[in-house]
């Protein structure tokens, strides 16, 4: 069989390839506060979940996330984070992944733009934790309050979602051209 393919295969004209990648990794500025402000958070929250299941280790959790960001910010890091961007161009549609845990503005803003089917990925290669759109910011709710605390980290700054989306946008009409590998 081998013998028979391989002559076709060799004589056969090579077309445009009709999968691209496309990477970025854009700098999301953080939500960070003082080293004071830090320790009146943890003090005022440590008992914040006291009757629930996990009310015993948080006090824990959360003098971790205070010592971690208030060291990170001490050695002039903490106010940013990479956040990878990829989008993969399959020609009659487009993948775009995040690592990060988007909230669906994301996927809005691309759809708004971007005409060809769409699949958002989320949690690709690494994460981040939530990064919420400007609406969620105004609403109390874990994803905004809280699990940036059990992310060990900052949340992202109000816009940072909206500008996520925006670099998607470029990358998604960029693919097949500039800044852009071509997997044959």
């Amino acid at each position: 069989i081998a013998d028979a393919i391989v002559p076709a295969l060799l004589a056969a004209k090579r077309g445009e390839p009709k999968l691209r990648i496309a990477v970025d990794h854009v700098e999301l500025p953080l939500d960070t506060v003082t080293a004071e402000e830090m320790d009146r958070v943890a003090e005022e929250r440590k008992d914040q979940f006291k009757d629930t299941p996990w009310g015993e280790r948080f006090p824990g959790v959360i003098g971790a996330w205070r010592d971690t960001q208030k060291k990170l910010l001490a050695s002039g890091k903490g106010r940013s984070v990479s956040i990878e961007l990829f989008v993969i161009d399959l020609g009659v549609a487009i993948v775009v992944a995040c690592s990060g845990e988007l909230f669906s503005r994301f996927t809005a803003i691309l759809r708004e733009r971007i005409k060809k089917p769409l699949f958002v990925v989320g949690y690709a290669n690494r994460t981040f934790g939530y990064i919420a759109s400007k609406e969620a910011y105004t609403e109390p709710g874990y994803e905004v309050d809280d699990a940036h605390i059990f992310y060990n980290s900052f949340r992202a700054k109000v816009g940072g979602l909206e500008m996520l989306g925006e670099r998607g946008v470029e990358i998604g009409r960029a693919s097949g051209r500039e800044r852009v590998k071509i997997w044959v």
